[in-house]
């Protein structure tokens, strides 16, 4: 029995080709049973309403709701940016497999692209078991075994990956989450106009394209350099569609995706939609989270609801000032022909009174709530004027204010106004200080705000002698161009002949104005540990001579797991600055770690000096005791003929591992650039320095070996590994020395010693480091004595977490690796139950 306890009516059933019953028809009952309804609840009145209901039966089983929680990464960033979100890829990734280890009813598809070069990949993750895809799906929604990498910005290739996904993966409910940078209003137009740099000419009786740039370097992609325009992003949404129901939930985490010309571009094609107006942040860990309490049994708009709400509870509760949506789509489809009333009678008043209706715009514009766009320098981080984004809500009412509630454009402002209130399902606000903005220090406060954004650039910024508007001013217009093929839906004609993009053309008419390309500094996540600068490492006391390259390094100090640290080295000499570096480590475990200038610093005169290492130098770690993250060391900089003999130092080839203990070296002396045949001073022998990782001594080698070998000739050095030197990687510290004294840095070269019947006993662990390249295919190969000896586990970068592959021998003694990042590899050989075991690793790189 189908219906609930009040009159229930069918009005018509048709069967499929599975043999699925469908019944159409009418219910006037107020339980009328639903499982992922559209509408959930009784909406009807009246003796003569009702509520149409449409209901699935299968022949033989009962239809158990599901969920489909798809997850789009746009990890790809600047690698060496500190908003590059690569690092928190598996950070991510891990808890959406906890998350679906006891939910055999979820499903997810993980589509991640990495920061660097045919590096996209797509993990399919069910009941805690993670399956990786070989290849991505091409336009049409078909697998390409030989695709590896995404614009995952394009429409057409997010569309296609949709399509595949819920065509392989049907489910009665679907939640599409994407996650990335973006900036705001992007049009869909070609990136070259909106990245810059460079003049270009304007289009007639159109505000002209950016005259300037002053971009950050994080963009939603890399390989291209794109952002994700709305438009793309709607392709991508109709695609994926083909044939299914809309999407319930689309899940929007990245920086101002909740304004009115975005979200009415993508309403269409999805049930509900959050999304933030401002600055939105990221927990890596919140995707897992929020995909383990969600149930796949509820309707779009509470699942929204509930999205929205598990987001603001994970986040922090202070430093972390915020506004989160949830949008109901087909309420929010009515606000537009509202506004459109709105913006027909402005058009009108601007025609009649134009200077006193441009006031009441201007004086509607500075009482309204605001959202920050203003990142061109000077930056103030507050949500005020010259802020182009207005909140929606707010300027509605101060419309009214201005025009009167019974004006033509009051009555428009008050009916958007009450169809914003129904489009918005829930709000949660935090109002405080963010943590990025130091030293700055604006309040943000979202009171009066409803979390819908309007594009309002009614107050230019005055920079370089111009006038300045926000760089989405050339492209706020409902008339397509070559430059502009798809103006915003929201901007362009109905039923109205004007809409706001007339409106705003018209207030700038008699000014001449430019535009100004200057894209957000996006924050990731605040951190919280203890960093502290133990000691300066390099240079060495009367080590450093005037024009002789010098290598600056100091032991960092973590108390626990530090991500994305930035260390500072400052030189000051005779109270002027003359160096300055900082660096950015993605990841330190707990312990002390040796970190190096990224350049090398050449004193121009001799005479004091003070370097200065900073960790964190602009404090985004919150510490307990801050007073030890900086540390200072002075010395002298040696007139230049005592310096110190120089060479260059290299293995051949690159090579990464050897077999036997005799290591090759490539060895040349530096020339003076005075005397360009001569040694500055020649070399006479190396001292070489010989570092290893153990086990009690994981963060920082230590030396276990020390070799001299007199430089008779050049460029080949032989290096006699001593028995000391143990299976795993060697790190080599190689100075120069002759009768002047020794080099004043060393050369530190690294390689891997693989020696075959390798002694280990039983818990010992030899590590190794290799680099390997995207794409590259390595082949190795274990065989051991006694055959189960030893198990080799291997970590592919920027992974901290359980290995990604093992080797088990004797159930099988080889392992193919296919690199699917460029990096740094840590490949791990351990002992098993035998006392002593000998193994043997060979290392071949395949076609």
């Amino acid at each position: 029995y189908i219906g609930g306890s009040g009159p229930d009516e069918a009005g018509g059933v048709s069967v499929d080709q599975d043999h699925n019953v469908y019944v159409l028809g009418n219910t006037q009952s107020e339980d009328l049973p639903t499982a992922s309804a559209f509408q959930p609840t009784y909406g009807g009145s009246g003796s003569f309403g009702g509520d149409l209901f449409l209901v699935k039966v299968a022949p033989d089983e009962v239809i158990s709701p599901t969920l489909l929680a798809i997850y789009a990464l746009a990890y790809d960033n600047q690698p060496e940016s500190d908003g590059n979100l690569t690092p928190y890829y598996y950070a991510s990734l891990e808890p959406i497999v906890d998350a679906s280890r006891t939910s055999p009813d979820k499903t997810a598809i993980v589509l991640a692209d990495l920061d660097g070069e045919g590096d996209t990949q797509i993990h399919i993750v069910h009941q805690g078991v993670i399956t990786p895809v070989l290849g991505l799906p091409d336009a049409t929604g078909v697998l390409s075994p030989t695709l590896r990498e995404y614009n995952m910005t394009d429409g057409t290739s997010l569309g296609g990956f949709l399509l595949w996904a819920r065509r392989t993966h049907p489910a009665t409910t679907t939640v599409f989450s994407y996650v990335g940078h973006n900036a705001p209003l992007v049009p869909a137009a070609e990136a070259a106009l909106i990245l810059g740099p460079g003049v270009r000419a304007a289009r007639s009786n159109a505000i002209p394209v950016p005259t300037w740039w002053v971009a950050h370097p994080d963009v939603t992609d890399e390989h291209p350099r794109r952002l994700l325009s709305a438009y793309e992003l709607a392709r991508a949404l109709e695609i994926g569609n083909q044939g299914r129901s809309p999407i319930a939930v689309l899940d929007l985490i990245n920086c101002f995706a909740g304004s009115i010309e975005q979200l009415y571009e993508l309403a269409p094609y999805v049930s509900a939609i959050t999304a933030s107006p401002n600055y939105t942040y990221l927990d890596p860990a919140m995707l897992g989270q929020v995909l383990g309490e969600i149930s796949p049994s509820t309707a779009p708009r509470q699942l929204a609801q509930a999205i929205v709400g598990a987001y603001d509870a994970i986040l922090p509760t202070t430093d972390h000032p915020r506004l989160l949506v949830a949008v109901d789509s087909a309420q929010l489809l009515a606000i537009k022909p509202a506004w459109d009333s709105v913006s027909g009678a402005l058009y009108q008043a601007l025609q009649e009174d134009f200077a006193g209706t441009r006031s009441k715009l201007e004086n509607a514009y500075q009482a309204s709530t605001k959202y920050d766009s203003s990142f061109c320098p000077p930056v103030d981080w507050s949500l005020a004027p010259p802020d182009a984004l207005s909140d929606l809500g707010s300027f509605a009412q101060q419309l009214s204010i201005q025009f009167g509630p019974s004006s033509e454009v009051g009555q428009g402002a008050t009916t958007t106004q009450a169809r914003l209130q129904a489009a918005i399902l829930a709000r949660h606000s935090r109002d405080g200080i963010p943590w990025f903005t130091a030293p700055a220090t604006p309040g943000w406060s979202f009171a009066g705000s409803s979390g819908i954004a309007l594009y309002t650039d009614f107050q230019a910024l005055s920079a370089h002698g111009k006038s300045y508007l926000n760089w989405q001013a050339h492209w706020y217009t409902s008339t397509p161009g070559s430059d502009n093929p798809f103006p915003f839906a929201f901007l362009r004609p109905v039923t109205t002949a004007y809409t706001w993009a007339d409106v705003f053309a018209t207030f700038w008419s008699q000014e001449s104005v430019a535009t100004w390309t200057c894209l957000p500094a996006f924050p990731v996540v605040q951190r919280t540990g203890e960093l502290a600068v133990s000691r300066i490492v390099l240079p060495l006391p009367g080590m450093v001579t005037r024009n002789a390259p010098t290598t600056l390094a100091a032991e960092i100090t973590t108390s626990e797991v530090a991500d994305r640290v930035r260390v500072r080295f400052e030189v000051v000499e005779n109270s002027t600055l003359v160096f300055s570096n900082t660096i950015t480590v993605s990841d330190l475990a707990t312990g002390t770690h040796t970190l190096r200038a990224s350049r090398s610093w050449v004193p121009g005169t001799t005479g004091l000096y003070r370097l200065t290492v900073t960790v964190d130098p602009d404090g985004r770690y919150t510490e307990g005791n801050e007073a030890n993250n900086t540390l200072q060391f002075e010395d002298t900089v040696q007139p230049e003929n005592s310096r110190r003999p120089q060479i260059q130092a290299a293995i051949p080839n690159n090579q990464q591992w050897f077999a036997e203990p005799a290591i090759s070296l490539q060895i040349e002396p530096v020339l003076s650039t005075q005397r360009a045949a001569q040694a500055i001073f020649p070399p006479e022998a190396l001292a070489i320095q010989i570092y290893q990782h153990s086990a009690a001594s994981l963060e920082v080698p230590i030396e276990v070996a020390e070799v001299r070998l007199p430089l008779t000739s050049f460029p080949t050095v032989t290096l006699p590994l001593p028995p000391e030197v143990k299976p795993g990687l060697v790190i080599l510290h190689i100075w120069a020395t002759s009768g002047r004294g020794a080099a004043a840095d060393p050369i530190v070269l690294t390689f891997n010693y693989a020696p075959p019947e390798a002694q280990i006993s039983s818990g010992e662990v030899h590590y190794y480091r290799f680099a390997g390249q995207v794409n590259e295919r390595l082949l190795f190969g274990l065989e051991s004595a006694p055959s189960d000896g030893v198990r080799l586990f291997l970590w592919t970068p920027n992974h901290y977490g359980l290995p990604d592959l093992q080797l088990a021998p004797p159930q099988t003694n080889s392992l193919l690796v296919a690199a699917p990042l460029s990096g740094a590899y840590l490949l791990a050989v351990q002992g098993q139950a035998a006392a002593s075991s000998r193994y043997t690793l060979a290392v071949t790189l395949t076609d």
